[in-house]
């Protein structure tokens, strides 16, 4: 007869117990990775800013996202399945939206207006992008609720625009530009909306990385913009163009499905407001741009709204409903 003692199965953890702990140790890899994902982003505007001084926003995108495509096409190989031009047609849209133009825009601001605006306006895209849709769809119409959270986070952008009363240093016209970014990368997560489960996150991120990349090197040739390479190898700034073509045009988006996929797009969405922090923090140490008090009201608002906007579950798509998508 075999005696059953209070210490008998201490030490062998049954199957619910291993589930619970590898679902835990899953949930803080995907948190890590969004946070890095989107530290790494944040800090991207740094490097566009000070490769503005010696390139253009066109060529600097050109270096950019050729590095990233030849990356992910080493990743995912496009040549295992027969292509179709109709099948590969909503690519070709969403890398011109989303790649060619919301980065050209970007970039522009950049070279325009402080770094840590651009972050902070383009954080709003959760904001643009559920206002669209809202728009779009009628089952995505926006409660009063809704209404008065984008109209905090709204406020918080007039705040940083126009508070600084002199625009000393500054710029409306690349703070406006800046937010046709937000709009033009809001109307490309709509789009991919198409896409639905067509594809696996690293294959959507190849495809429309590689068609962006090819909209801006054709761009570049149009106006005759394409970089010097004996520029881009110089070593002040070849680790930038690395950093982006590697990191942010590549890396992020493994890390960024990755994330999205165990942590849902809801819960993932929410990093993306770390944005405007983290620029200001590094614009502040990096570039020596002014924390003025207008960027940490507008902050404040932004961030309040949108978290305000994002506690509750939303039948609208947002832009991390797709992997590939930006934090931007």
């Amino acid at each position: 007869m075999k005696i059953v003692t209070a210490l008998d199965g201490q030490h062998s953890p049954g199957p619910t117990m291993k589930a619970d702990q590898a679902g835990l140790r899953r949930m803080v890899v995907a948190r890590v990775a969004a946070l890095l994902t989107i530290s790494i982003w944040a800090s991207t505007y740094i490097s566009i800013k000070l490769l503005n001084v010696a390139f253009s926003p066109l060529s600097i995108m050109v270096v950019r996202f050729v590095i990233g495509a030849l990356f992910l096409n080493l990743l995912s190989p496009p040549f295992r399945n027969k292509t179709v031009f109709k099948e590969e047609l909503p690519y070709i849209v969403a890398g011109f939206l989303g790649i060619f133009l919301y980065y050209y825009l970007e970039n522009l601001a950049t070279s325009l207006t402080h770094a840590s605006n651009v972050a902070i306006i383009v954080s709003t895209i959760p904001i643009l992008t559920t206002f669209l849709a809202s728009i779009r769809e009628k089952a995505a119409r926006m409660s009063l609720r809704h209404t008065a959270s984008l109209g905090i986070s709204f406020f918080g952008v007039l705040i940083i625009v126009f508070g600084s009363g002199t625009f000393a240093g500054m710029s409306p016209a690349g703070d406006g530009i800046a937010l046709l970014a937000a709009l033009a990368f809001s109307c490309y997560t709509l789009f991919l909306r198409k896409l639905g489960g067509a594809a696996d996150g690293l294959r959507t991120a190849r495809k429309t990385v590689t068609w962006g990349a090819l909209w801006t090197v054709s761009a570049a040739l149009l106006f005759g913009d394409l970089p010097v390479l004996s520029q881009v190898f110089k070593p002040e700034h070849a680790p930038h163009f690395l950093f982006l073509g590697l990191f942010a045009s590549g890396f992020c988006f493994i890390l960024w499905s990755r994330a999205v996929a165990d942590l849902g797009p809801g819960a993932a969405s929410k990093y993306i407001f770390f944005v405007p922090v983290i620029s200001i923090v590094l614009s502040a140490a990096l570039l020596r741009e002014a924390v003025t008090p207008a960027k940490i009201v507008g902050i404040v608002l932004i961030i309040a709204g949108s978290l305000r906007d994002g506690a509750r579950d939303r039948r609208v798509i947002c832009p991390t409903d797709i992997p590939d998508a930006r934090a931007v």
